[in-house]
């Protein structure tokens, strides 16, 4: 269904055929983000994951509200899960896949009730072998929650667009709530609604039936059920050290960067870049699916990155990672009137993504540190008198996860200068586990003063070294 020119144009059926291929799709798309799931170790922000889910309600509550400040929903969903399923790799991260193909279907059933069902079916293909959106499917954070509920939120509103009813604007309030309370980045999602929206208003032959008034009320609702978090984390930011503050501004070009990575290289960002155009073209400014499709692509990406620019930064390419779903929908749009040109297209676009997509570790280092191995090599050979030393505390999560000795391990938060170490015990041993620090390893040598000489140094990927000081 095209939302154009009227708001009551009855949607496209999707025949018997149509939901084979969509069972096909969702079934490719299942097995890409199975292969190998549990293989890679978990890195440091899952690993962080894990460790705050695992906490007792009450403590991880305190600690989303005070010192995460992310919002809670996910960590709340994950605290039940680990403690169902448990906490290994393919188990911690087993919903984020079921959510990343929950995702491809929703992706469908937007398109069908955007543009019609061809569309619906080229998106939903194009995000099913999409590197980025596999890589992020086969990791145990909030992103395929946080796209599932955008995709989720974006086809309710199209359903009232085209005919409002109360359940449907008691769906979108829930929903896109839901949305807010998962990630930050929620907030540019409703920006790409609110926008989308407007200029369909405007633009449209025939207003739709929400009308302005109605679709303001449904934003004072959300801005009144998301206001308790927006307090909290007010709060807990006028307490905070900006000093700790960790995301730096990487330059107007990460724009250009981002667009290139969610694509998987930059000649696949050239194909999707002029199918898209060809798809605005072919649109015209009364569709809205075409202004929410743009403004997907450009209000999680753009937005963020200027207001960053001019305040203080808090963009990575992972949080805009919604912009995907846009240029999915503009991309399929621009190829759905011709069936042969479509599946060529669409087969040449596969070709290109599946080799990034069986091979997740392509999209950035995070990936590249081998936590599982730091751990074993430190668990197989230390003794009970030895101590570790983590010199990053994000590094902190990852250590623990593997090395499961408590009794030896000293939390960055509270480690002990080395000489300290060396007057508590003579004869032990230091472990030293080094993650993405400017402190190169020679300075913990010259701290150990005549009390330690290097032992070994070992180069785990990822700027991870593992340093062994043994005593004099």
């Amino acid at each position: 269904m095209q939302v154009r020119d009227t708001a009551s144009s009855p949607p496209s059926r999707a025949t018997a055929p149509s939901w084979l291929w969509v069972l096909v799709i969702l079934a490719c798309a299942c097995a890409l983000r199975l292969y190998h799931l549990g293989i890679a170790s978990l890195w440091v922000d899952e690993a962080e994951t894990v460790w705050l889910v695992s906490k007792p309600l009450d403590e991880m509550w305190r600690i989303l509200t005070t010192i995460e400040l992310n919002p809670p929903l996910y960590s709340l969903l994950m605290h039940y899960w680990v403690a169902s399923f448990g906490s290994s790799e393919f188990a911690v991260r087993l919903p984020s896949v079921l959510l990343g193909v929950a995702s491809v279907f929703m992706l469908f059933r937007l398109g069908n009730s955007l543009f019609d069902r061809r569309t619906g079916l080229l998106a939903a293909t194009l995000l099913a072998a999409s590197p980025y959106h596999v890589a992020y499917s086969q990791e145990a954070r909030c992103y395929s929650l946080l796209i599932f509920l955008s995709l989720w939120s974006c086809f309710v509103l199209a359903q009232l667009v085209r005919q409002p009813t109360r359940l449907r604007r008691g769906g979108y309030v829930l929903v896109t709530t839901a949305m807010l309370y998962t990630h930050p980045y929620a907030v540019f999602v409703v920006l790409a609604q609110v926008s989308a929206y407007l200029l369909a208003l405007v633009s449209m032959r025939e207003r739709p039936a929400l009308g302005f008034w109605g679709g303001s009320a449904l934003q004072l609702c959300l801005g009144l059920l998301y206001a308790p978090w927006i307090w909290v984390t007010v709060s807990s930011l006028r307490g905070l050290d900006k000093g700790n503050l960790w995301i730096a501004w990487y330059g107007w070009q990460i724009i250009g960067e981002s667009y290139r990575d969610y694509a998987g290289g930059v000649a696949l960002l050239t194909l999707l870049a002029a199918l898209a155009a060809n798809g605005v073209r072919r649109l015209g400014p009364r569709d809205f699916g075409l202004w929410l499709g743009i403004a997907l692509s450009l209000c999680c990406v753009v937005v963020p990155v200027v207001m960053s620019r001019f305040g203080t930064p808090f963009y990575l390419v992972r949080y805009g990672i919604v912009a995907l779903m846009g240029m999915c929908l503009l991309a399929s749009a621009g190829i759905a009137r011709r069936r042969w040109f479509a599946a060529i297209t669409v087969g040449v676009l596969i070709a290109l993504m599946l080799p990034a997509a069986t091979h997740v570790e392509w999209t950035a280092g995070w990936r590249a540190t081998d936590w599982r191995t730091v751990g074993e090599t430190i668990r197989a050979q230390v003794a009970p008198r030895d101590a570790i030393l983590v010199d990053n505390g994000y590094a902190d999560y990852a250590v623990s996860y593997y090395l499961r000795r408590p009794d030896l391990y000293l939390p960055w938060g509270n480690r002990r200068k080395i000489e300290g170490l060396y007057l508590r015990d003579p004869l032990a041993r230091i472990w030293i586990v080094l993650w993405n620090t400017a402190t190169p390893p020679e300075d913990y040598l010259k701290r150990a003063g005549s009390y330690y000489t290097f032992a070994r140094m070992e180069d785990h990927g990822g700027g991870c070294f593992l340093v062994e000081l043994r005593p004099l």
